[in-house]
C-alpha cells in the first residue's frame, strides 16, 4: 500500500468532481490518501459540496489549508514552510498536484506527478482524459522506445491512424470564403489562452494576456499577414470578451477572431488546415497544428521537444515565414506520438473498469508497453461509439 498526496492549491471545482475526485475515490480503496487543498477562492480549491460527497468513504486525509496566506498558495508557495513542513510531517510516497509553482513541489518528499490534461486533438482520447507528467506544461515528450518497441507501436496504431486521417483530410468549411482572405495571402494563426479568474498560469507565460500577446503578434508581422485568432473554448462559454474583440476589430482587414457556429466544428481545428504558422504559448493546440504540418513558434522556458522543431524567438519566426523556410514538426515522430499517448500515457477516466492498480501503473511507470493493447482497445470502442451518436446526431438534424 502507498502513501499518497494530492496537493491540489490549483484544483477547480469542475476539475475535482469530475477528474481529480474519481482519481482519489478509486486510489483510496487501496491505498492511504491524503488531500492538501484551499478553501475555495476565485474559482479555485474546494467547498463543503466535495468534502461532504466523501461524506461515506473512502477514508481521505482531509488537509484544509486555510492560513492567512492561503490565497498566495495558487501563485507561489515555495516560501511557505507551513505547507513543506505538513507534506514532509505526511511524508508520501508519491504526490499528484495540480499547481502554477513547480518549485515548491520538488521540495516534497516522494514521487511527483502533475496532473494535466489528456485531450490530444485531433484524435478524441476520451471524455476528460489525464496524464501524469514530470514537468508542468511539457511538450512531445516521448521517451526512446528502440527499434522493436517503436516498431510494435507503430503497427498496433496503424489502423487508428488511417481510420482519422480519411476524416482529418476530408472536406472542410473554408474558413478563408467566410472571412475574405484571399487564398495566396500569409495566414498565422494565434489562439487565445484561457483567461478567467481561476487561471494562475500566468507565470508561466510568456503573453502577460490576450491583449499583450495580440500586441506582440502584430508588432511581429507584416501588414500583409493576416493574423487568424481563435478564442480559447472556456472563454466563448463564461468570459466577458468585449474588449478582445474590439481590440482584434480595431486591426481591420489585418486580422479576425475565426469563429464557427456549426456543430463539432473547431475553429482551431478548421483553422490548422489552412495557415502558414502559429504562435503558441501554453496552448495544447500545437498537436492539430503539428498533425496538419504548420511551423510553430512557443516562447523559450517551457519543456518543449526537439522534434517539435518551435521557433523561440517571435521576430525569428515572422523573418522564417516570411522567407518561406519555418520549419514544422517531424511528421513521424509526431505520429508515433500520438501512437505513444493514447496507447501508453493517456487514462481514460470514463472507462468503467479503471482501477486502482491501473492509475497507479500509469503514475510508477510512465513507460509501460503492457497496457498498449488494452489501451487502444478502449480507444477502438469510444471511437466506435463516438461516431455512431454522430451519425444519429447528423440524421437528426437533416430531418
Amino acid at each position: 500500500m502507498a502513501r499518497i498526496l494530492f496537493y491540489l492549491p490549483n484544483v477547480t471545482c469542475w476539475w475535482f468532481n469530475n477528474i481529480v475526485g474519481p482519481i482519489a475515490r478509486k486510489l483510496a480503496t487501496e491505498h492511504e490518501v491524503h488531500i492538501m487543498v484551499p478553501p475555495e477562492w476565485q474559482g479555485t480549491g474546494l467547498s463543503g459540496e466535495q468534502l461532504m460527497a466523501f461524506a461515506d468513504g473512502p477514508e481521505i486525509g482531509w488537509h484544509i489549508l486555510d492560513g492567512e496566506n492561503n490565497r498566495a498558495l495558487r501563485n507561489h508557495g515555495t516560501d511557505h514552510a507551513d505547507v513543506r513542513a505538513l507534506a514532509a510531517a505526511i511524508d508520501p510516497d508519491y504526490v499528484l498536484c495540480r499547481c502554477a509553482d513547480p518549485e515548491v513541489i520538488h521540495a516534497f518528499p516522494g514521487t511527483v506527478r502533475f496532473i494535466m490534461e489528456g485531450a490530444a486533438a485531433p484524435f478524441a482520447n476520451s471524455g476528460n482524459p489525464v496524464i501524469f507528467t514530470t514537468r508542468v506544461f511539457e511538450f512531445g515528450n516521448l521517451p526512446p522506445l528502440g527499434d522493436e518497441l517503436g516498431a510494435m507501436l507503430d503497427a498496433a496504431f496503424a489502423d487508428i491512424w488511417a481510420d482519422y486521417e480519411e476524416e482529418l483530410n476530408g472536406p472542410a468549411p473554408s474558413w478563408r470564403e467566410r472571412f475574405g482572405v484571399d487564398p495566396d495571402r500569409t495566414v498565422i494563426a494565434v489562439p487565445l489562452e484561457y483567461e478567467l479568474a481561476e487561471s494562475f498560469t500566468v507565470p508561466h507565460r510568456l503573453f502577460a494576456d490576450n491583449q499583450v500577446l495580440v500586441d506582440r503578434v502584430v508588432e511581429a508581422f507584416d501588414e500583409n499577414v493576416f493574423l487568424a485568432f481563435t478564442n480559447h473554448p472556456v472563454n466563448e462559454r463564461h468570459a466577458d470578451n468585449s474588449a478582445i474583440e474590439a481590440r482584434i476589430a480595431s486591426l481591420g482587414s489585418r486580422a479576425a477572431l475565426i469563429r464557427f457556429d456549426i456543430p463539432d466544428v473547431n475553429a482551431t481545428d478548421i483553422l490548422a488546415r489552412d495557415c502558414d504558422g502559429a504562435v503558441l504559448d501554453l496552448s495544447k493546440s500545437h498537436l492539430v497544428f503539428g498533425y496538419y504540418g504548420v511551423p510553430m513558434i512557443r516562447p523559450p522556458g517551457h519543456a518543449t521537444a526537439p522534434w517539435l522543431n518551435m521557433e523561440s524567438d517571435l521576430h525569428a519566426f515572422a523573418a522564417a515565414v516570411r522567407e518561406r523556410r519555418a520549419t514544422p514538426p517531424c511528421a513521424a515522430t509526431l505520429k508515433r506520438w500520438f501512437a505513444f499517448h493514447i496507447a501508453n500515457s493517456a487514462v481514460d477516466l470514463t472507462n468503467r473498469k479503471l482501477s486502482a492498480a491501473e492509475i497507479m501503473d500509469f503514475i510508477r511507470r510512465p513507460l509501460n508497453p503492457d497496457r498498449w493493447a488494452d489501451n487502444l482497445d478502449t480507444f477502438r470502442r469510444r471511437r466506435a461509439r463516438q461516431l455512431r451518436l454522430r451519425n444519429v446526431r447528423y440524421q437528426r438534424m437533416a430531418a
